[in-house]
């Protein structure tokens, strides 16, 4: 599925909302550590409070971008496509694969494992797109694109590679949640590209939501079949007023900006761009969780964290001019007035 040809503008500002949207994640990375450090609860409690943290973002999350989305679209042309089923497909896995899985089992992992563990997994995310774009043929495959991706991957490893030195808190079944969750991030850049011909991309993020709310409530019903309904009241740790306070700005983080105006980013801008750069922008989010560790917490920043950040971004810098030059082959772009984009 090849992306939609346009001007330089549109896509500077794809890349802008897409870096948004990664340092905003590094920052829930951050947040999502500190509000799952259960103590003196057992397993399935730590669940049922980690699903109800979900449950919240994407309950609330789906409300506000429906809002933008009627308030944006309402009685527009483009939504009569929803009166057949064929779209609703696309929706209903988009919504389970990226707000779902990427969503719900990440948190899940992170909570049976670390911060440390989940930024381990990242370099997975573009190399899992890259394999299903050109398995599905949504993508071409070329030697900058491969090479791009090869500098962002070795940019991002330099950068955990200490931490996969040491030892850390988790378990084989954490581990399977986050590897499940990155390959569902995956699949969710590549089916949005089914659907973006037939609908505005602040709706498709809104449907999206609402798909993933149904799944995570089902998610939640064993919570209420078993006694832990309360959950619900306590997203989080609440050893004291500090944890409690910290659960509930986490959740409103979540909410604001890592659902409805990061997936709206999202949207938009992996209309623009191809799956494979929107999936190398994941490598960004180690840059921010380290920049924000030193910003708030004071953490020392080593040499291979500066290292890496500089491969990451040569690799997107050279991601997206790979893709320029596909373009530029493939279409004749024309500005407003006529004349060739350089």
């Amino acid at each position: 599925m090849e992306t939609i040809p346009t001007s330089n503008k549109i896509l500077a500002l794809s890349h802008a909302a897409m870096t948004f949207a990664a340092v905003s994640f590094g920052g829930l990375n951050i947040f999502v550590e500190i509000i799952s450090r259960f103590h003196n609860i057992s397993p399935f409690e730590e669940y049922c409070r980690l699903t109800a943290f979900v449950l919240y973002r994407h309950v609330c999350g789906g409300i506000l971008l429906s809002l933008a989305a009627f308030y944006s679209f309402h009685g527009h042309p483009s939504l009569q496509v929803l009166r057949t089923c064929s779209p609703w497909v696309y929706l209903v896995l988009q919504g389970f694969t990226g707000v779902y899985l990427g969503q719900f089992l990440f948190v899940i992992g992170l909570g049976h494992t670390s911060a440390n563990t989940a930024a381990i997994m990242q370099p997975l995310a573009p190399v899992v797109v890259v394999f299903l774009g050109v398995l599905l043929g949504f993508e071409k495959i070329t030697f900058l694109k491969c090479f791009a991706i090869l500098v962002g991957v070795g940019g991002s490893v330099i950068m955990v590679y200490p931490v996969i030195m040491e030892p850390s808190r988790g378990d084989f079944l954490g581990m399977i949640f986050l590897i499940a969750g990155v390959c569902g991030n995956a699949a969710y850049l590549l089916l949005m590209k089914q659907t973006y011909s037939v609908l505005p991309p602040i709706v498709m993020a809104a449907l999206q939501y609402a798909s993933a709310c149904v799944f995570t409530g089902f998610s939640f019903v064993p919570c209420i079949y078993h006694g832990h309904g309360k959950a619900i009241t306590h997203p989080g740790v609440d050893h004291d007023d500090r944890d409690r306070l910290m659960t509930w700005v986490a959740t409103a983080y979540a909410i604001i900006i890592c659902s409805a105006v990061n997936y709206a980013f999202m949207a938009a801008a992996n209309k623009f761009l191809e799956a494979s750069t929107c999936g190398l922008y994941g490598l960004v989010q180690p840059i921010a969780t380290v920049a924000l560790s030193y910003a708030i917490f004071g953490d020392l920043v080593k040499v291979h964290d500066l290292i890496g950040a500089v491969c990451i971004c040569l690799g997107l810098i050279l991601v997206s001019r790979a893709q320029l030059s596909e373009q530029r082959r493939q279409y004749t772009l024309i500005d407003g007035e006529g004349s060739e984009i350089n």
